[in-house]
């Protein structure tokens, strides 16, 4: 059996939001103990488990640690602990990196134009985003006789800046539009 523990936050931003409709959702996310494998796998970090699972347009996120622990006394034991942690009903950007060698400092950096115009893309498509996105990479620690890749993970959480996806939307699309900069240049030689 699985044991699902609600913060006291998202609690109180459900009941304020839902009011009387709030019971169903509760006894949604409550099902879980029972079903434990309900709900849309987002990803794995370091053995913790990120789902959610969908009311009308809401996400709620939860994590599971996949570990038994004592409730109550020693005869008692749960399998699961299931901790919802947010609501939301707009997008989260997630991105897999998969890395040959250990992240830099600077490393989450040089995604940073990417995971903007995806978020300015789906802003611009109807759909509402965080202000964050994520960025989960995978970097090799080691290789096993069997060819089995071992990896560490690394999640990073970002702010979005829609700003610099569209500043460089808006030169990509003049560039595009315009005459060629040179007779030939690097790229033209290749088309």
């Amino acid at each position: 059996m699985a044991k699902v523990t609600i913060s006291e936050a998202l609690k109180d931003e459900i009941l304020k939001k839902f009011k009387e409709e709030s019971k169903v959702i509760f006894r949604q996310i409550y099902s879980l103990e029972e079903n434990p494998n309900k709900g849309k796998l987002l990803g794995n970090v370091g053995g913790i488990v990120i789902k959610e699972i969908k009311y009308k347009n809401f996400r709620f996120y939860f994590i599971t640690d996949g570990y038994k622990l004592k409730v109550m006394d020693e005869s008692a034991l749960t399998d699961l602990l299931m901790r919802f942690v947010r609501m939301s009903d707009k997008l989260v950007v997630l991105d897999y990196k998969t890395r040959g060698y250990a992240l830099k400092e600077d490393t989450a950096e040089h995604y940073r134009l990417q995971q903007n115009v995806y978020n300015f893309l789906l802003r611009k498509n109807g759909y509402q985003t965080e202000d964050f996105f994520f960025l989960l990479f995978y970097v090799p620690r080691e290789v096993m006789e069997t060819g089995e890749v071992i990896f560490d993970t690394e999640l990073v959480k970002m702010k979005v800046d829609i700003k610099m996806a569209e500043n460089a939307w808006k030169k990509a699309l003049k560039l595009l539009s315009g005459d060629c900069p040179k007779k030939s240049c690097e790229w033209c030689v290749k088309v």
